[in-house]
């Protein structure tokens, strides 16, 4: 079970920074991957392709791949990233904490990837509300890996203020 010491996710435009407080001091991890890096790397257009998706997996994979270990067992997850607001906006089961936090749980953030990837095995856009945006189809793709690859049951989305 997973203890409730924050771990708080930092999705930027080239590098991903996860960190932890641990006695009064912050522990930063910092992976060498964004979601504008990457979509400028993988994609070419909205939609991406099916090739483009699974290259931007596959690179997101290898970057997750050296602190996979680093998390398990340890932490909550936590972002006030706007584009991880967007995304819970999007989610249909969450839930709401006392402290006004969205609870994204892992099964509603893939949920709202499948809908993405709906879209790019030829889906209309028209016919779903995930934005039509390189950008933020990079994130949900990163954070989608984080997820999964690190083992996070849920995550905690600040509230907007």
């Amino acid at each position: 079970m997973k203890q409730h010491t924050p771990l708080y996710l930092n999705i930027g435009e080239t590098t991903t920074n996860i960190i932890r407080k641990q006695n009064k001091a912050a522990i930063r991890t910092t992976l060498a991957i964004g979601w504008k890096q990457l979509a400028d790397f993988a994609y070419t257009s909205f939609p991406p392709t099916y090739g483009e998706v699974d290259q931007a997996i596959n690179l997101t994979e290898e970057v997750l791949a050296g602190v996979e270990d680093l998390f398990r067992d340890e932490f909550v997850l936590q972002s006030a990233d706007p584009q991880l607001k967007l995304i819970a906006g999007l989610a249909f089961n969450t839930t709401t904490t006392e402290a006004g936090e969205t609870v994204v749980p892992q099964i509603e953030l893939e949920n709202v990837f499948e809908r993405f990837a709906a879209i790019v095995k030829g889906l209309p856009a028209s016919q779903d509300v995930i934005p039509d945006d390189l950008g933020f189809a990079a994130y949900l793709l990163i954070v989608r890996e984080i997820m999964h690859h690190l083992d996070f049951e849920e995550v905690l989305v600040a509230p907007s203020r």
